[in-house]
């Protein structure tokens, strides 16, 4: 093998390497869920039923809990929303029982009323307030006056690092195929 296919082998090992390292790092999550005691409650899911509504549209959080400590809770499940003219409110969703182990999932309406951008974040506390177990990542929903016109929506960095992880591999794929395809004699 030349030097210089070496290189180019390297090259693209280098760039799926990095491309796979991407997609991890963007899809990747980080453990937030703290203990108090024996009594420990993590969000597992966060949903919002769609991240633009119209005016008078009304959609839904679903919020998954489990209690992962040993002892019987009964948490605190707060929406904290800001919007977009600098408003926040802080929304109970509800304080459901969990035996060690159980999953539950709690719902909260959302009405869209003001047109613009607004954040939504859950928190997780003790029953007294006092132990924050888990928050959730801020969640955005767009409110328009009007149905939007155009198709899709927004690319995202997953998305982003999937086409330079498919850019890579065909990439490889590419020098995999000169260095282990079809010999050419170039006397022939």
């Amino acid at each position: 093998m030349t030097r210089r296919r070496w290189i180019g082998v390297l090259l693209c090992c280098l760039a799926v390497v990095t491309a796979v390292a991407g997609v991890t790092a963007v899809t990747g999550a980080t453990e937030r869920c703290q203990a108090n005691g024996g009594q420990k409650v993590c969000l597992t899911d966060v949903q919002v039923s769609d991240d633009t509504l119209v005016v008078n549209q009304t959609g839904n959080v679903e919020v998954t809990l489990e209690n992962q400590g040993d002892q019987l809770v009964a948490p605190r499940v707060t929406m904290n929303t800001a919007g977009p003219n600098n408003t926040t409110s802080v929304i109970p969703i509800g304080q459901p029982e969990l035996q060690p182990g159980e999953t539950t999932t709690v719902t909260q309406s959302l009405a869209g009323e003001t047109p613009g951008q607004h954040g939504v974040q859950v928190i997780v506390t003790s029953p007294d307030g006092t132990h924050r177990f888990d928050i959730s990542a801020i969640q955005f929903i767009q409110v328009t006056a009007e149905p939007p016109t155009e198709l899709g929506g927004r690319i995202d960095q997953t998305e982003i690092s999937l086409a330079v992880l498919l850019a890579a591999l065909l990439g490889a794929s590419v020098a995999g195929y000169r260095y282990f395809g079809p010999k050419t004699d170039p006397e022939e």
